[in-house]
């Protein structure tokens, strides 16, 4: 397949013009992503229950969009399947780094 030199150059074309796009975001404090290359921030896992007693029942059904017992009765029934996907260990292939959800 021969490419011509019009694709070739409607591509270096299409490059510049977003690295200009970036260089503008940059000047004006944003970026594409401000996490790009930065390494993984360091994160603590906390039990639901402890976080409906931080929120309570009014702002923890606004977060989660349903009442504490209702949260519950979901994450019983997908447990099985859960702890199924994440994997056991770090050599499955379905290893999660962050850990099983409990």
């Amino acid at each position: 397949m021969k490419i011509s030199s019009t694709n070739v150059n409607i591509a270096v074309n299409a490059v510049a013009v977003a690295a200009e796009k970036i260089v503008l975001m940059r000047r004006k404090g944003s970026s594409p992503g401000k996490r790009l290359g930065k390494p993984a921030r360091v994160r603590q896992r906390v039990s639901v229950n402890s976080v409906y007693k931080q929120l309570g029942p009014a702002y923890f059904r606004r977060a989660y969009r349903m009442p504490y017992q209702s949260f519950k009765r979901l994450a019983a029934k997908l447990h099985d399947g859960i702890v199924l996907a994440s994997g056991k260990n770090m050599h499955s292939s379905n290893y999660i780094p962050n850990g099983r959800i409990s």
